[in-house]
């Protein structure tokens, strides 16, 4: 089972959901944040201009320089980081659910290939002692019609017995390699894989009331991803309505201007400074109804 989980398309299609929605999540929670971001500059500026009609050469320092830091943030935006937020976890639960419903059918193949390799032994045995029987009955058949007690008919009969018990013999060890190769395949391993001879315990019986039946299955995986990907389509549907909202930002920045220089300094030396701060605020009155296409699509 645990060879069938790890190898399955299915069970490792969806851990790679769970590893997407867990990016999401964190793309979610990174929305909160602001931005940052850093900035250097280095120009160098040369050539001629002209003075009276006359061509003459840029003067002043050909190197200048010019560093800054910046951030900006998203004050208010009528709850679409928020919304993105909650669909992004609900995605997440729902592919945690669907992982574990996905596990538990993988291991469910795993375990009826399994018993069914056991189901095959057991035929084979039970055909070879019929083969057994039918053999004798045929020798006994035999033995009396030649003392004249029993008809052809009897021993006709009894060779068929025989030919029907190889059949089922046939049918049996037919049935064993298919199951082991499905057995195989489930496992995704390079070398035969079939079921221990020797395990032929019974499995536990367990009595569950209608009332207990019921809450297992509500509570089953399948049932928790459905209701995950309701609450995933409702926060989307959420999140697409925030353009009907106006938006709030802020930013600042901090810049620097360090002294030209005859050849490149890097920026070192005495500098400038400058800063800045804004808040803006965006609503969107018309928009080719793109909001509003996006708005009426309902759950």
């Amino acid at each position: 089972v645990r060879l069938a989980v790890q190898n399955s398309p299915l069970t490792v299609a969806c851990r790679n959901g769970e590893r997407s929605g867990e990016a999401s999540v964190m793309f979610a929670k990174s929305a909160f944040l602001p931005s940052l971001a850093l900035s250097y500059s280095a120009t160098n500026a040369g050539g001629t201009q002209f003075i009276q009609g006359t061509p003459v050469p840029i003067s002043g320092l050909p190197w200048t320089y010019t560093r800054s830091i910046s951030s900006n943030l998203t004050v208010f935006d009528g709850g679409a980081h928020w919304y993105n937020y909650k669909a992004a976890g609900a995605s997440l639960d729902a592919a945690v659910a669907s992982d574990v419903s996905q596990r538990y059918g993988v291991a469910l193949s795993v375990k009826t290939q399994y018993f069914a390799i056991l189901a095959a032994r057991e035929q084979e045995s039970a055909a070879r002692r019929q083969l057994e029987e039918a053999q004798q009955a045929l020798q006994v058949s035999a033995a009396k019609m030649l003392a004249g007690a029993a008809t052809r008919a009897d021993s006709l009969t009894a060779a068929l017995s025989v030919g029907t018990a190889q059949l089922a013999i046939l049918n049996a060890q037919n049935a064993l390699l298919n199951a082991n190769a499905a057995l195989t395949r489930l496992v995704a391993s390079p070398v035969m894989v079939t079921a221990v001879a020797a395990d032929t315990s019974d499995i536990g019986r367990m009595d569950i009331d209608e009332g207990s039946l019921t809450k297992m299955a509500l509570e089953g995986p399948a049932v928790k991803a459905a209701v995950a990907f309701y609450a995933a389509s409702q926060a989307s549907h959420k999140a697409a309505t925030t353009p009907y909202m106006p938006s709030i930002s802020a930013s600042g920045s901090y810049g620097q201007n360090p002294k030209a220089t005859q050849g490149f300094e890097g920026g070192g030396g005495p500098t400038t400074t400058s800063t800045r701060f804004g808040l803006s605020a965006s609503y969107t009155i018309f928009n080719n109804y793109s909001r509003e296409q996006i708005g009426r699509a309902h759950v």
